[in-house]
């Protein structure tokens, strides 16, 4: 084993044992490439106790969505928040209708209802969801995810990780503090 190797296997490692949960993909449902339900659920993020968050299919992190360039990608979002939410795909470049913003390209997505987006993906990169309702409170609390389109054509490498970060706002006993601040 080289020190490279080491290293970067050292770190994920390191970096899964202090994830309370990892999920690799959205389950998809009937006719849909992934299904991502929106609901409250509590995560184990430091020891002194649970916090009470929001989650993408009943854990953090949230689901790893892959498309593939020039190839169409359906995803059911079903609402079990007590609130309406939107999925904004972040820096796709998709038909306004599938973008996410409520009220100007649809309608929020209400309490147990489902919204279908569908969208062919033009260009390959990194990207992120999270929603466009109370967006403080909803993306603070954990509904954030990664989006992954893959070239149309695959590329020469050995791996691709997915890391993602986030600036969880809570004390010693897992609760929340303040979102934001004056």
């Amino acid at each position: 084993m080289n020190r490279r190797h080491f290293i970067k296997s050292s770190l994920l490692v390191a970096m899964t044992s202090t994830l309370p949960r990892v999920v690799l993909a959205a389950t998809p449902s009937a006719g849909f490439d992934y299904e991502l339900i929106v609901a409250p659920a509590d995560v184990n993020i430091v020891s002194g106790g649970s916090t009470p968050a929001l989650c993408f299919n009943g854990g953090y992190p949230a689901p790893v969505i892959r498309a593939k360039q020039h190839q169409p990608v359906r995803i059911r979002v079903i609402n079990k928040l007590n609130e309406p939410t939107t999925i904004h795909w972040h820096g796709m470049r998709i038909p306004i209708e599938m973008d996410g913003v409520p009220f100007l390209s649809q309608p929020p997505i209400m309490p147990d209802e489902t919204f279908d987006y569908e969208f062919t993906p033009p260009d390959a990169g990194s990207f992120w969801y999270h929603p466009h309702m109370n967006s403080v409170e909803q993306l603070g609390k954990g509904l954030v995810g990664a989006l992954i389109v893959d070239e149309a054509e695959k590329p020469d490498f050995d791996e691709d990780l997915v890391l993602c970060m986030k600036n969880w706002h809570i004390k010693d006993d897992g609760s929340f503090t303040a979102l934001t601040t004056p």
